[in-house]
């Protein structure tokens, strides 16, 4: 099999004409530094401005709970089991913590200093044009959910970046298994996308000769030991999942009749695209012609199709994916594009081929789902941002409970998981968990517990708490109760609310204080008891 150099044009074939012949990668792999480290700050001072004005949310303040909890790493490990992420972020949490002393800020500098580690690995080693390297760095997955909110899929993203930027080093050594077995510890797509990357050097392997190359044979047996190894703790990590009622929010049965429609269902895997209507149509064409990217590379072609159908199938069948798991696959595209760029560039056709066509027609795809996350998603962080609206109210929240008088209330919220970011902003105090009807400092998203609940009940848990403890309550609703109804408030949990139940509660509470708007949902109308 016979392969040509990508792109094919010139360091100063940077013509409109070259351009669209090759829209993915520089003439070379070559951009001048300055261009680099430029494109590089900017993004730093971007990224710095609104991680500075950055709240935590329930999501990462969730992890740091149970990063921070068991008197030990093997009890934190035992008590992580179950709850749907595998544990390398908690553990670089729990290490941050201990080396900190216990400072909370560890959780956001952990989440800037990977973002920036990827971020400037992408910028100024990776063979892209400066446009592809703008878009990818400005998009909102890169800038929010990979750096300015601190979870784990900008690990995913730095360590895609690493075995690329090293493939030819790394490949036939053991630090190949070592980095799939990190990748298949940061979340469960980036476990399958592991796997394609063990898949892709595995069929290169496969073309050779035990005999030939017996040493390379004996590295890849080593990896994939290794790899499975990775797997296997992410799946004890993960399986089986107490968070019933989050995974079977919109799980599946596997029939038939479900493979074909997982196949064609267009919302599992694009609806958080950015893309205006139809977006889900629209977004499905442009990430599928993606992949012919790598239409003469037949080698990349089979594992990114693999990996977009075992994406497809699992969020289909399991859990619903949004903008970051999405990005995921796209960030493995990219990956997956410097690795062919890297080993040669790609098979030897006629022009005039169907695949050699294809090409040019999959880059551009590529291009415009990254530009689109800049052009669309980035602008709403920002422009909140600008307007002083926090991305949550949780700190706010906080801040009202260190008011005189309320520093040793009693903190319900409903629901109980919106108030998980106020337990990190106390510094670790627990609320009372309304749904479980016990003290926690996180909630299990669960069927078990009272899924419906009124006024009436969360007042009567206020009276409760009241009396036990002889120390105030502090109420915060995430949901107005101006209005009537039975609402669904997270998951399968609800709450209703009756012009009775609304008198009876007013009349026992007193306001405090409405910590409205907010970015996400964490915006609270917060309430005393007694008055």
């Amino acid at each position: 099999m016979t392969f040509i150099s990508t792109p094919a044009e010139t360091v100063t074939g940077s013509s409109w004409g070259a351009i669209k012949r090759e829209p993915l990668l520089a003439p070379r792999g070559i951009l001048p530094l300055w261009q680099r480290l430029v494109l590089l700050g900017a993004w730093v001072l971007l990224v710095g401005w609104l991680a500075s004005l950055h709240v935590v949310w329930r999501d990462e303040a969730r992890a740091y709970a149970f990063a921070i909890g068991g008197d030990t790493v093997v009890d934190m490990l035992r008590g992580l089991r179950g709850e749907g992420h595998p544990s390398l972020w908690y553990l670089i949490l729990r290490a941050g913590h201990v080396l900190t002393g216990g400072a909370r800020e560890v959780l956001s500098g952990a989440g800037l200093l990977i973002g920036f580690l990827a971020a400037a690995l992408f910028a100024l080693k990776a063979p892209f044009r400066l446009g592809v390297l703008f878009v990818t760095l400005f998009g909102a997955f890169f800038v929010m959910d990979y750096t300015v909110i601190a979870r784990n899929y900008g690990i995913a993203a730095l360590l895609m970046f690493v075995i690329a930027a090293w493939w030819e080093r790394i490949k036939d050594s053991l630090w190949f298994g070592l980095l799939l077995f990190l990748l298949a510890n940061v979340n469960v797509p980036a476990l399958v996308l592991a796997g394609a990357l063990f898949l892709f050097r595995a069929l290169e392997v496969l073309g050779t000769s035990p005999a030939e190359r017996r040493g390379e044979w004996i590295r890849l047996g080593a990896n994939a030991v290794i790899a499975a190894g990775g797997a296997l703790a992410s799946f004890l990590t993960v399986y089986p999942p107490f968070n019933d009622a989050a995974v079977g929010l919109d799980k599946r049965p596997l029939t038939a009749w479900n493979v074909v429609r997982a196949i064609f269902h267009q919302k599992t895997f694009v609806r958080d695209l950015g893309i205006p209507w139809p977006a889900q149509t629209i977004s499905l064409i442009l990430i599928t012609g993606s992949l012919f990217t790598f239409a003469r590379h037949t080698r990349a072609l089979a594992v990114a199709v693999l990996a977009f159908f075992a994406l497809k199938f699992f969020f289909f069948f399991i859990y619903m994916a949004y903008l970051r798991h999405i990005a995921l696959f796209l960030m493995f595209l990219l990956a997956l594009a410097w690795i062919v760029a890297s080993e040669g560039g790609e098979e030897r056709l006629p022009a005039s081929h169907w695949r050699s066509k294809a090409v040019p027609i999959g880059k551009w795809m590529l291009v415009l789902l990254l530009a689109v996350q800049v052009v669309t998603l980035i602008r709403k962080p920002v422009a909140e941002a600008v307007m002083g609206v926090p991305y949550s109210r949780s700190a706010d929240l906080a801040a009202l409970m260190n008011r005189p008088g309320l520093r040793d209330a009693v903190l319900i919220v409903d629901p109980d998981m919106v108030g998980e970011a106020g337990v990190y902003y106390r510094d670790g105090q627990p609320l009372w968990l309304l749904r479980q009807s016990r003290f926690g400092t996180w909630a299990p998203f669960s069927k078990d517990g009272r899924g419906d609940l009124t006024l009436d009940d969360i007042l009567a848990d206020a009276r409760l708490l009241n009396a036990r403890t002889g120390r105030a309550v502090v109420i915060a609703l995430q949901r107005p109760i101006g209005e009537d109804g039975d609402f669904q408030m997270m998951f399968q949990n609800r709450t209703t609310i009756t012009p009775e139940g609304r008198a009876r509660f007013l009349a026992a509470t007193r306001p405090l204080a409405s910590l409205r708007p907010a970015q996400t949902d964490e915006e609270y109308d917060v309430y005393r008891y007694p008055r």
